[in-house]
């Protein structure tokens, strides 16, 4: 009852296309969907196929919940008109869209002063010798059992 693109877009899945002599366009079976959430959410049984019964309770309780949306026709309202969905467009292409815009406004020129500066202060990741030896003595970290191994040894020896 609820178009593929939307079940797609709605659990992040990837549903398998139908198969020779099916309708491209026709909505996927009840196993597609349940199929492709299992393995989308990793919910595996003990024979390593998708646990189709965990998948179906949590889609069931998303349709319960108003998650997914479906709606019945009124009478006399032909069900294919009212029940339509707008286009939805991935999340990832929006997301690029809108740092691709923000990244060419936010653009900077770096002045000779500002290079000047910027590269007496930041080294790119490479460590002097004075804060590499002050980054290895941890005062929180306590070493008292450094050498356990070899006392329990001592202490547990069989007796000669």
């Amino acid at each position: 009852m609820i178009p593929r693109k939307i079940l797609e877009n709605t659990y992040s899945i990837l549903i398998s296309s139908p198969g020779e002599g099916r309708d491209p366009n026709s909505a996927p079976t009840a196993e597609e969907v349940l199929n492709a959430h299992g393995y989308n959410r990793g919910f595996m049984t003990a024979r390593g196929l998708p646990d189709n019964a965990r998948s179906a309770r949590y889609i069931l309780k998303d349709f319960v919940n108003g998650r997914l949306l479906y709606c019945h026709a009124p009478p006399g309202v032909n069900q294919e008109e009212y029940h339509k969905f707008p286009e939805v467009k991935s999340k990832k292409s929006k997301e690029k869209s809108e740092t691709n815009d923000e990244m060419s406004e936010k653009k900077s020129i770096l002045t000779d002063a500002d290079r000047k500066f910027f590269s007496q202060m930041h080294t790119k990741g490479k460590i002097s010798k004075a804060e590499a030896s002050a980054n290895s003595a941890k005062p929180w970290k306590k070493h008292y059992n450094r050498n356990k191994r070899e006392k329990l040894r001592r202490v547990y020896t069989p007796y000669e």
